[in-house]
C-alpha cells in the first residue's frame, strides 16, 4: 500500500505542502505500528532565502532553523511535529535552513542560483 496524496495549505500566505508515503517494509500493522515518510515543500523559506521580486529584501540564513520553525508556527504546525519535521530534514542533509533548499528541497531558487553562479564564473 502506497499513498501519494500531496496536502498543501495556505496560512498566512505561507504554502505548506507535506507529501506523505507508507512504508509497508517498516510497519508492523499487527502491532499497531505504521510507519511513514513525509515530503514537505517550504515556498516561503525559498521566498525568504531567495526572493523573485528584486524589491524584495534576501534574508540572510543564520544556519539555524529559525525560519523553518516560524514558518510551521505560522502554518500551525505545533512544537513537536515541528521537531519532527526537523528531525527529518537534518537526517536528509538540511542541518540548517539554507540547507534544506540546497540538500533536501529537490528544486529551490535559491540551489539554482547558487549552480548559475558557479557555472558563470566557470566560463
Amino acid at each position: 500500500m502506497t499513498d501519494r496524496a500531496q496536502y498543501t495549505a495556505i496560512t498566512r500566505g505561507i504554502a505548506v505542502s507535506v507529501e506523505p508515503t507508507y512504508l509497508e517494509a517498516n510497519s508492523s500493522p499487527g502491532n499497531s505500528q505504521y510507519v511513514w515518510a513525509y515530503q514537505v515543500t517550504i515556498e516561503r523559506l525559498d521566498d525568504q532565502l531567495c526572493p523573485t521580486e528584486p524589491s524584495s529584501q534576501r534574508v540572510i540564513c543564520k544556519h539555524s532553523y529559525e525560519l523553518t520553525t516560524v514558518t510551521l508556527a505560522e502554518a500551525g504546525f505545533d512544537d513537536e511535529e515541528i521537531s519532527d519535521v526537523i528531525r527529518v530534514m537534518s537526517r536528509n542533509g538540511g542541518h540548517c535552513d539554507c540547507e534544506i533548499l540546497y540538500n533536501v528541497a529537490e528544486e529551490s531558487r535559491l540551489k539554482s542560483r547558487y549552480w548559475n553562479s558557479r557555472v558563470a564564473k566557470s566560463e
